[in-house]
């Protein structure tokens, strides 16, 4: 008896691309304000529209509007989420 193994994959919400840790740019981030995840380049794209506040940035999450403060405006700072890839 011979099963087919499908592997889930994460498709970001904003961009649909797929989730994964081979390019920094789609590497899924949590956003902390609501725990969202997407890609790490949607994330930066939206960062580059936000002025800072002190050392950090803040921006809404697309999906549910909750403010999520990115340490030193940078999408990295973010954690992975390591749960989707």
């Amino acid at each position: 008896l011979s099963q087919s193994l499908s592997v889930p994959y994460f498709e970001c919400p904003v961009c649909l691309e797929q989730c994964n840790d081979s390019t920094e740019l789609h590497v899924p981030r949590i956003l902390t304000g609501c725990g969202h995840t997407m890609c790490t380049g949607c994330i930066t794209d939206m960062l580059r529209r936000v002025l800072a506040d002190g050392g950090a940035k803040r921006f809404k999450c697309p999906t549910c509007l909750q403010v999520t403060t990115v340490p030193q405006g940078q999408a990295t700072r973010l954690p992975k989420n390591h749960a989707v890839f």
